[in-house]
């Protein structure tokens, strides 16, 4: 789809908007829809002449001090696509132009790299609440009882990392909400039920055990305060997360959790998980052994980094494997890697990589090949193969 063909689609939509959320209509949300070559806003109180720079993907960022919602219409085959994807990221503008308190404190890339997804435990609960969501035998009360149990327990293993309850407290609220909002004009403009895991879904797809299923799960509970927690939209805009609402107002009553086997199902993904860990850990030893290229960069640095969501692994200990790309934005310069088996190691503040040739003359590192290309100054050599670059400020 290009943008004069989503244009048609996106201004028929806005004529008669649906109400999806109180107080919220994408008919007067700032919006810019985009492809390849071409661009146009909507809503917005001076659109640049210029297409802007940061304009790659699916989100919500502030263009000229204005939030705004950022829609690739090449990712959408249709408006069963579109339109969704439209009201998921003006709802995104719409939470941080005021009408969410966000005062989560947490590091985004620290805190995936600290996520507990090959956890053997963790991945139990999580398995058990989709079940319990997706369960048709059980009431609404008992769903919601049930998961307030298992929230509790998810939560006491995150709180053994200092930033993971704010991290996931946030993606509930941020991202569980907007694929709530998705899937609610996804069903009744075009009459598609919601799925927690919905092929239709035009932005990140969601798994089962990594911070992307908060997307899903949290829709899910979303739709389930619907028909138990009254005014509960007013109560995460203003803070609350969605494990805490069920806690809060489940969380109290005797919830016997026998029923889901969960001795079961932590043996299983134990086995499960060690075999992960195992997989990935060989291709780490594969990536050093090749010769791989290491760069640091100093405690404090300003880092803006861009990822896969789907093709990033954590494995728990402040590591992260991409399958997919990754670019490093520093003030020293810029990393951009494609292809896979790229590794970051937080704890050492260092991205790995498949060795590439590369130019380092001076204090100045260059590499352009179709896998890497790095333009970084401040750069000393600190053994084969291995780069540091020295602290350095913008401006």
């Amino acid at each position: 789809m290009n943008v004069t063909q989503a244009a048609y689609q996106v201004e028929r939509d806005l004529a008669s908007p649906l109400a999806v959320w109180p107080e919220y209509s994408p008919a007067t949300i700032p919006l810019v829809i985009f492809d390849d070559d071409d661009f146009r806003f909507y809503n917005h109180p001076a659109p640049p002449q210029r297409r802007p720079a940061h304009m790659m993907g699916a989100t919500a960022a502030e263009i000229d001090g204005v939030w705004t919602a950022l829609v690739p219409v090449t990712t959408c085959q249709d408006e069963t696509d579109l339109i969704p994807l439209v009201y998921h990221e003006c709802f995104h503008a719409f939470q941080h132009s005021g009408a969410f308190r966000f005062d989560e404190q947490f590091d985004f890339f620290r805190s995936l790299a600290f996520y507990p997804e090959l956890d053997a435990t963790y991945r139990a609960l999580c398995l058990a609440e989709i079940e319990v969501l997706e369960s048709p035998g059980l009431q609404p009360g008992q769903k919601a009882t049930l998961l307030a149990g298992l929230a509790e327990r998810r939560q006491a293993i995150l709180a053994a990392r200092a930033d993971l309850p704010a991290f996931v407290q946030h993606l509930e609220r941020l991202e569980g909400t907007a694929f709530y909002v998705e899937q609610q004009v996804r069903a009744q403009r075009f009459g598609v039920p919601a799925e927690m895991f919905s092929a239709h879904y035009g932005g990140v797809v969601p798994g089962k055990y990594g911070w992307t299923r908060h997307h899903a799960v949290g829709a899910a509970i979303c739709r389930l305060l619907d028909g138990t927690y009254d005014n509960w939209q007013g109560q995460v805009a203003g803070g609350a997360s969605l494990s805490a609402l069920l806690i809060d107002r489940f969380g109290q009553q005797r919830v016997d959790l026998a029923c889901l086997d969960l001795a079961a199902i932590v043996a299983r993904e134990q086995q499960s998980a060690s075999q992960i860990r195992a997989g990935l850990e060989a291709q780490i030893a594969q990536l050093e052994q090749d010769g791989a290229i290491r760069i640091q960069w100093p405690e404090g640095a300003s880092v803006v980094q861009m990822l896969s969501p789907t093709a990033a692994v954590s494995l728990g200990d402040g590591r992260l494997l991409h399958g997919s790309f990754l670019t490093i934005q520093l003030p020293n310069g810029t990393i951009q890697l494609q292809g896979g088996r790229i590794l970051q190691d937080y704890n050492r503040r260092e991205v790995m990589f498949p060795a590439v040739p590369v130019d380092h003359t001076a204090d100045r590192l260059q590499v352009d090949t179709d896998t890497a290309q790095i333009a970084l100054s401040g750069v000393g050599r600190i053994g084969e193969n291995r780069f540091r670059l020295a602290q350095k400020t913008r401006g």
